[in-house]
């Protein structure tokens, strides 16, 4: 009883704090989309950590360092320094450019040119192929949430996932983007607070991380290499991979568009610090969460192997909270296992909502009504994926990640760069980039080696650099 109740103190909180944004809103798409552009730095900045790592970093991260032990930093490393990247290069010009365009989604965003032209065909393209992968993000993400109530109440699975749809759906859908945001910020400290919590009475049970090492030696001494055993074709290769998947993240539609939304270029700068410094805080505790459980929890996954192995792994976090803390503590875990997926996924179905309405169906552009229905019928989408797909949460993730990445990132730093990019040649990047990323993730054995979104966002990159250097890049259509 005590677990409910806290659980549903906090998720209460999450819904309470959403409705209160909405007194705020306008009703306008602008508003609804991106919150009329006027978003503090802090808000922001807590926005964009919570929504871009999610379940992936709460469930699946944890399982990795589980199974592989010390060379989840390698992975978390890579993926950082993709990320910290992008911050000083690409943030700012987004910011400026999304507001002189009137952008208000990642795809109206790289289909409109340096002269202001919108191309349809780019529009349509990239967004038909980001709605579909972004609304199996948002169902991957529902299901992590599913995971932590199906061990911890025994409920089953649809349980979750529509518990954590109905939360999304009441203030989303009352107040767009900005209650989405005003939430996000609350989840992302209730996400680190709790993971701390665990990370903290874990080392009262284990001892220190010197004494962990230990421990995890004398279990694997394959667990306190900094090198991951699945690396085929070397260190550098899986690092660099994993160094373009953070920054990919520029690509991923549900962050974007927080950057649109900051209330001025110049708050940039302020927004990173504040962001980079909690993700980070963030990725420590959760590869500590994932290393004690091993110490803490061995038989997880025992004999199983594939996506099994992966499934039993990814539920480290409810079963260790489960076991080291007392009921309302336990409470609060799960409430931060919901903040993490919800906080992912509303802003995935705004996203496609934005995708929707701007850029497929632009007829309804100027409809705030369009915008809210929109909303509704993704999340039924998501919730249907969620509740009926099977395999890894971290699978699912990664190739998403990886599909909407190369779809979108190499036209958007064409674009970033104001340089020029005809309609055809934008076209070739798309196919070659989605191209090689299904064929990486599904039809060859080489992901282990090296992540997908490298191929994917390189191949394009080598592409254009080709046809600009050559002189096929030329602008096919003068200035408005």
């Amino acid at each position: 009883m005590s677990i409910v109740i806290s659980f549903c103190v906090f998720l209460l909180l999450f819904a309470a704090v959403g409705l209160w944004a909405s007194k705020h809103k306008t009703k306008t798409t602008e508003d609804y989309l991106v919150a009329g552009r006027s978003v503090s730095p802090w808000l922001t900045a807590l926005s964009a950590f919570s929504t871009g790592n999610s379940g992936f970093w709460f469930v699946a991260f944890m399982g990795l360092a589980y199974r592989h032990g010390l060379s989840s930093v390698t992975f978390a490393v890579s993926f950082f320094i993709g990320n910290w990247s992008t911050w000083y290069w690409a943030h700012h010009r987004i910011r400026k450019q999304s507001e002189d365009i009137k952008a208000t989604s990642a795809t109206h965003f790289i289909g409109t040119d340096r002269h202001g032209n919108v191309s349809r065909i780019i529009t349509l393209i990239t967004g038909v192929i980001t709605f579909v992968f972004l609304s199996i993000y948002a169902a991957a993400q529902l299901k992590v949430g599913a995971i932590a109530t199906e061990n911890i109440f025994d409920w089953p699975l649809w349980i979750g996932c529509t518990l954590g749809a109905l939360l999304i759906i009441l203030y989303c859908f009352s107040g767009g983007i900005r209650a989405s945001i005003w939430t996000d910020a609350v989840q992302s400290i209730v996400m680190l607070g709790s993971l701390a919590l665990l990370v903290f009475v874990a080392w009262f049970h284990v001892g220190d991380p010197i004494t962990l090492v230990n421990k995890l030696t004398q279990i694997d001494p394959q667990l306190v290499t900094l090198t991951p055993n699945d690396a085929t074709w070397g260190f550098a290769m899986y690092f660099i991979g994993y160094v373009f998947g953070g920054i990919g993240t520029i690509g991923q539609p549900h962050i974007f568009v927080r950057f649109i939304a900051l209330n001025s270029p110049d708050s940039v700068a302020r927004t990173r610090n504040i962001y980079l410094i909690y993700f980070f805080s963030f990725i420590v505790v959760a590869m500590f969460v994932g290393l004690y459980g091993r110490v803490l929890l061995p038989d997880l996954g025992l004999g199983l192997s594939g996506d099994a192995l992966k499934n039993a792994t990814e539920q480290v976090l409810p079963k260790l909270s489960s076991q080291l803390l007392p009921g309302i503590l336990t409470g609060v875990i799960l409430a931060g296992i919901f903040a993490a997926t919800i906080s992912t996924a509303d802003s995935q179905v705004l996203a496609c909502s934005a995708i929707v309405t701007q850029d497929v169906f632009p007829v309804w552009k100027h409809s705030y009504l369009a915008s809210k229905i929109t909303t509704v019928v993704v999340l039924i989408l998501s919730l249907v994926i969620a509740i009926a797909a099977p395999g890894s949460v971290f699978g699912i993730i990664l190739l998403a990640w990886s599909s909407i990445a190369a779809t979108i990132t190499p036209i958007l730093i064409v674009r970033l760069f104001k340089l020029p990019l005809p309609t055809w040649l934008a076209l070739v990047m798309i196919a070659s980039g989605f191209g090689i990323v299904l064929y990486w993730e599904l039809l060859t054995a080489y992901n282990d080696a090296m992540y997908s979104a490298l191929p994917g966002i390189a191949l394009p990159g080598i592409i254009y650099a080709i046809a600009y250097l050559t002189g096929f890049a030329k602008p096919t259509s003068s200035p408005r």
